[in-house]
């Protein structure tokens, strides 16, 4: 996609659909691309609060797992627990470290966790699921 600088350097791409430029435009074109302008921003604003709506909730952290070369950033991971599924991480940064006849284990910085949500949502207790073992997958 070939992005147009025009008129001050505001791209092409970010006006809404019909807005027509020009240097001296007429007053019933300034009336019209002023309306398709508040249209414009108006239905952008709600649906950015429709998508965010549910920020509050999703969760951010680290989580430290048994070496994985598979696990990349731009993935998502579960968190299984008592053979449940406890949420689901997006996973933003990897990072390994490799302790030669010792360890190797995985940093995972995550954010947009649903965990907090699934326990909401869940039919019984979250103490009894979180319990009992489990892992990452």
């Amino acid at each position: 996609m070939a992005l147009t600088d025009t008129h001050g350097g505001f791209p092409d791409h970010l006006l809404p659909k019909d807005y027509s430029r020009g240097d001296a435009p007429t007053i019933n074109g300034q009336e019209t691309n002023t309306n398709l302008c508040k249209d414009w921003s108006g239905k952008r604003r709600t649906l950015l609060a429709r998508i965010n709506r549910d920020n509050v909730l999703f969760e951010k952290g680290t989580i430290v797992v048994r070496g994985n070369e598979k696990i990349k950033p731009g993935t998502y991971v579960s968190i299984i627990r008592g053979g449940k599924e406890f949420g689901k991480f997006y996973v933003v940064k990897v990072t390994h470290a490799f302790t030669p006849y010792r360890s190797y284990v995985t940093t995972l910085q995550v954010g947009r966790g649903t965990s907090y949500i699934t326990r909401l949502q869940a039919d019984t207790s979250p103490y009894y699921r979180e319990i009992s073992g489990g892992g990452v997958r």
